[in-house]
């Protein structure tokens, strides 16, 4: 990664916008050589100096009280330690937003396919579909009562009558039985 490079090819190197690249130039955080072009191993390892760096507080004014001199060698102090980082980074909630954005586009690509329809469509649809199978089952036993009755000799009011009684007992336990979860692994 040698050689002089353009401000461009930078930004494309660090993984960052033009913008960000031009900042630095301007602050002084990253130098431009002679004929405009950028060193490239001297502009990563000042872009990762800077970056690793916690920003330095204002300056105070001075006071009249303030006029001891600072010390040739500073103490090295638990304060100056960069403190622990709480939280997810940004790369963290870009990886995040950038996973949603696929789900959510997956998401959308299925339902123009028509692999997945709406939750209450479905409902609806299976609620209508047993009740219809429900009205069929309970007109059946007037229809077929005759023709039973003919095949056994026997009076076609009983017939109708016990089978309306049996298809009523069996649709209740049907309803007994709960509905499978939709939502269910398969």
């Amino acid at each position: 990664m040698s050689g002089p490079v353009s401000q461009a090819a930078l930004a494309r190197m660090l993984g960052v916008s033009d913008t960000a690249v031009r900042k630095a130039i301007a602050k002084g955080r990253i130098r431009r050589r002679a004929d405009g072009l950028i060193d490239a191993d001297e502009a990563l390892r000042d872009w990762r100096r800077n970056a690793a760096q916690p920003r330095p507080a204002p300056l105070a004014e001075p006071s009249a009280s303030a006029a001891a001199p600072a010390p040739t060698t500073p103490e090295p102090q638990e304060s100056d330690a960069p403190a622990p980082r709480t939280g997810p980074t940004i790369v963290d909630l870009q990886r995040a937003s950038l996973a949603l954005k696929t789900q959510r586009q997956k998401l959308d690509l299925e339902a123009r396919r028509g692999e997945l329809v709406e939750r209450a469509k479905v409902e609806r649809a299976v609620f209508d579909f047993a009740r219809r199978m429900r009205d069929a089952w309970a007109n059946w036993p007037p229809r077929v009562a005759a023709q039973i009755a003919a095949r056994l000799g026997a009076d076609p009011h009983a017939v109708e009558a016990a089978l309306a009684a049996e298809v009523r007992r069996h649709l209740q336990e049907l309803a007994r039985d709960p509905m499978p979860r939709l939502d269910a692994d398969r």
